[in-house]
């Protein structure tokens, strides 16, 4: 008797752990699901990078604003000025060049000190983009938080976190490889034509060398890391409209086409998320301007030079290379921001669709401010405000490079 109470003790022991075993499980699960539904959190490996780069505070990666300690603030901003003045370094030294290098550099220094200048414009934009002040982005991350991921749940919306978390680590793996790639093609081409091009005025020895390559590092990193952050934080904001015309699409097949008793919840969460786009394009319009400004004058100069003046296999090569980074620096962004804006309209497919025989007034008046929105200013990101970019500008662009191309080819 004695012993079978011991067996029940010890099973009930065991039934016990299992129960707070799966207690825990179950409470980690759902940490982790909350986690998930924070949209920095599914970006913040960029974070790192990004801020690695000089272009983002170390301190605002895992904590909030009111929570940063001193330290880390002290430090983030000491960091990011360092980075800073290596880029305006590298710059300075192109400059300079002018003066020391022979008459047949000119175009090659010019491309060097014009790509250092770019980056400088760039840190000043992250400047802008991650102050508490001017900034948006903190704010961008809190409204999601505070707006977006409560609509999302009440309306039982599914958003696929988890698989993009994945991708944004995989564009994390890409933009390291591209950065070492750059590293050691110019490690390469000092190795054959010599470091005195790149280290002048300067005599080139092993601290000139170190030195440039510090510099040439901290600019390839504010040059790759930004367009990579820039196209996962699009791609999100993309899905979040995709998952709601999904959801729109769904609800609409269930109910026969009829208009459903929570559209107005739905018009809301739309609106929400285009007033996040335009939070967000206060401080991206500003770093699409930069980029198209730059890469599509890098596009227009780099490609004149291969048709009518370079001649030398190498020049070729490294003139080549800038013209197709010039054009990617224009296409892969621009193609993300082009997709949040079909994403936001994409509702309209589906709209005209809904049968509005008996609604009520009240109904129909939500269905018109619905259709006033998506058929009105267009919603998405632009160069500054000044225009919308759209995949019919992206063929714009395409057209202008191609015509100016066959211009180029037959004179």
């Amino acid at each position: 008797m004695k012993e079978l109470i011991m067996k029940m003790e010890k099973k009930t022991k065991v039934e016990r752990f299992e129960m707070e075993r799966q207690d825990s499980q179950k409470a980690w699960s759902e940490y982790n699901e909350s986690r998930v539904k924070s949209l920095k959190y599914i970006i913040r490996p960029m974070l790192y990078i990004l801020a690695i780069a000089g272009c983002y505070n170390f301190s605002d990666i895992n904590n909030d604003r009111e929570q940063v300690s001193y330290t880390k603030s002290v430090f983030s901003k000491v960091y990011r000025l360092v980075m800073i003045t290596l880029v305006v370094a590298g710059a300075a030294k192109y400059i300079a060049c002018f003066f020391y290098l022979p008459a047949g550099y000119f175009h090659f220094i010019s491309l060097c000190a014009v790509w250092n200048i770019y980056i400088i414009c760039i840190h000043i934009y992250n400047l802008k983009a991650t102050s508490s002040r001017f900034g948006h982005y903190e704010k961008v991350f809190q409204f999601w938080n505070q707006k977006i991921v409560p609509d999302f749940e009440e309306l039982g919306i599914e958003y696929p976190s988890v698989k993009l978390r994945k991708g944004v680590i995989i564009i994390l793996i890409i933009t390291i490889v591209l950065v070492l790639l750059n590293i050691s093609a110019l490690g390469v081409q000092i190795s054959l034509i010599g470091g005195y091009l790149y280290t002048a005025p300067f005599e080139t020895n092993s601290a000139t060398l170190a030195a440039f390559f510090i510099c040439m590092t901290a600019a390839t990193l504010a040059w790759i890391a930004p367009i990579a952050f820039i196209i996962c934080f699009t791609k999100l904001i993309q899905e979040a409209f995709k998952s709601l015309n999904k959801y729109k699409t769904k609800v609409c097949k269930q109910n026969g086409c009829k208009m459903a008793g929570n559209f107005q919840k739905f018009r809301l969460l739309h609106l929400n998320l285009c007033k996040l786009v335009s939070d967000l394009d206060e401080d991206l319009g500003w770093f699409y301007a930069i980029i198209f400004i730059f890469n599509i004058g890098l596009s227009v100069f780099t490609l004149y030079q291969i048709i009518k003046i370079i001649t030398v296999p190498f020049e070729i090569a490294m003139f080549v290379f800038w013209c197709l980074t010039g054009l990617a620096g224009i296409g892969a962004p621009a193609i993300y921001a082009a997709y949040v804006n079909d994403a936001a309209h994409a509702p309209l497919d589906s709209i005209y669709y809904i049968n509005v025989q008996d609604i009520t007034v009240e109904k129909l008046a939500q269905l018109n401010l619905f259709l006033s929105k998506l058929t009105g200013t267009q919603v998405g990101f632009s160069t500054c405000g000044l225009l919308i970019i759209t995949k019919e500008f992206i063929l714009t662009i395409a057209g202008v490079f191609l015509t100016y191309f066959a211009v180029l080819y037959t004179l």
